[in-house]
């Protein structure tokens, strides 16, 4: 709310601690909920359960891209979408995990998948974008380096295309309320 409000969340709260786009997200999820007279707590599942089904079928399409035999990639892709962690943290909780997840397979896709210089960069910016989402992703730069064996060049620009999504939508707010921004 603070958000449509026009208010600062880091500087209302001391719960708002997601990046910017995760805290966007959930505005524009209350704001169609709103909108659509859907209650929030309905609405604010549909994107990570559409997640969820997008990730399932990356998992078989990369498990038959790697000569996994079509029962077996389909089994795995069940084992993923039946997990009850992720019905429950989805379909129960709606929280955003599985569209940071989706967006960290989509860049491990890409960048597996015999990339040209683009496409590795636009797997930087799908990393970013999760990392803007939930930061947990971040944790996974250094195998991105290692998996890729890039140059001190390509090295830091994959790493300014990595963080920019997250880093460029906080400034704001570290300019208005740095102590309320880095505490939260």
């Amino acid at each position: 709310e603070a958000i449509l409000k026009g208010n600062n969340p880091y500087a209302l709260y001391d719960f708002a601690n997601f990046p910017p786009i995760g805290i966007y997200l959930e505005a524009v999820v209350l704001y169609l909920s709103n909108i659509f007279s859907i209650p929030f707590h309905v609405m604010t599942k549909i994107l990570p359960n559409l997640a969820d089904i997008i990730i399932t079928l990356a998992i078989y399409k990369f498990l038959i891209r790697n000569h996994t035999k079509p029962i077996n990639a389909a089994l795995w892709s069940l084992t993923y979408i039946l997990n009850p962690i992720s019905i429950i943290i989805s379909a129960a909780h709606g929280h955003m995990y599985s569209i940071s997840s989706l967006l960290v397979l989509l860049s491990i896709y890409l960048v597996t998948s015999n990339p040209t210089k683009h496409l590795k960069f636009m797997a930087a910016l799908f990393l970013g974008v999760a990392i803007a989402i939930k930061p947990y992703p971040v944790m996974l730069l250094p195998l991105f380096f290692i998996y890729q064996r890039m140059n001190l060049k390509q090295t830091l620009l994959f790493l300014f295309i990595s963080l920019a999504p997250a880093i460029i939508p906080l400034l704001p707010y570290l300019c208005l309320t740095p102590h309320q921004t880095i505490v939260n």
